[in-house]
């Protein structure tokens, strides 16, 4: 039963993703840095599972989410995230020129103020 907690979270109201999406954002972002520092791509993939366990929990895994479009900062910020510090990881990697870092910040500033109510 607990389980299925963050999927009916979604349905019921959708004006708790902003928050949700920070929340997570902030969290993978602090395992991200300490994957990228200790060059360890295993932290990498137990990150990403989480992330995905996520969007299968909002419903938007695989297609986009229509109730979630006036949150498309948030979805598009933890979309990129990972590709983000794979590029900290291997600057040359293909999709890392120019970098989409600027990018995952400014959907992150976005999604923390349609976080803030």
């Amino acid at each position: 039963m607990a389980g299925m907690a963050p999927a009916a979270r979604a349905q019921a109201d959708v004006r708790d993703f902003p928050a949700a999406a920070l929340r997570l954002l902030q969290a993978e972002q602090a395992a991200i840095d300490r994957a990228v520092a200790e060059r360890d791509r295993d932290q990498f993939e137990v990150s990403m599972g989480r992330t995905l366990a996520f969007t299968e929990a909002w419903d938007f895994k695989s297609h986009a989410n229509p109730a979630l479009a006036p949150y498309a900062a948030c979805t598009e910020a933890i979309a990129d995230l990972h590709v983000v510090g794979l590029c900290r990881m291997l600057p040359a990697a293909e999709g890392c020129k120019p970098s989409p870092a600027p990018q995952l910040a400014d959907n992150i500033n976005r999604c923390r103020q349609l976080a803030t109510p």
